[in-house]
């Protein structure tokens, strides 16, 4: 995890909560497809081969003490 950036972390953060794109854009404040770059490039760094390994890591971690609060406005 320590390869991610910041807004890296945040995206895989509400990942892990069950966000969809729409849902981390509102919460983080960037556009759709912003997202989905920052899922790619996490994709790449934690070496997974798909959207459902980094929704299925994502989720684990969540359970194991990830982030409590998404940011809102």
């Amino acid at each position: 995890m320590d390869r991610l950036s910041t807004r890296e972390k945040e995206v895989f953060d509400l990942i892990g909560e069950g966000k969809g794109n729409k849902e981390i854009s509102e919460a983080i404040y960037i556009s759709r497809s912003t997202v989905k770059v920052h899922k790619k490039n996490i994709i790449k760094k934690l070496k997974l081969n798909s959207t459902k390994e980094l929704e299925r890591l994502a989720y684990e971690n969540q359970k194991k003490g990830g982030r409590k609060n998404t940011p809102k406005g």
